[in-house]
């Protein structure tokens, strides 16, 4: 995902990669500088959890960096759940994983 300005210039990215067994992993959630402060990550944060549960994936996962502490907030105040270090990140000392379960697609008619 690619978020633009209104100049039509990139300001923020974020990816999925599939993870297996249900779980797609949430990859570089990064903002420009400039433009951190406006919820952009949060926007693409949902936006992923949207478009992995509408395609059947049950559970995203992350990794970041200890010393992240705006991502470690970010990812907690989004519901995430600190899990164990999956691979490839177990051997990694300052790596940090988080979790977050996708509740089903309900539709009421």
């Amino acid at each position: 995902m690619i978020v633009y300005s209104k100049d039509d210039v990139p300001v923020a990215c974020s990816g999925l990669k599939e993870h297996g067994n249900g779980d797609v992993e949430i990859k570089r959630v990064w903002v420009q500088p400039p433009f951190r402060g406006h919820h952009l990550a949060t926007f693409m944060m949902r936006e992923l959890e949207s478009f992995a549960r509408e395609h059947g994936y049950k559970r995203t996962v992350l990794m970041t960096r200890e010393r992240m502490d705006y991502a470690i907030k970010l990812y907690e105040g989004l519901g995430y759940k600190r899990i164990e270090n999956y691979p490839p990140y177990q051997h990694m000392d300052d790596a940090v994983c988080y979790a977050k379960d996708l509740p089903a697609i309900s539709l009421t008619v």
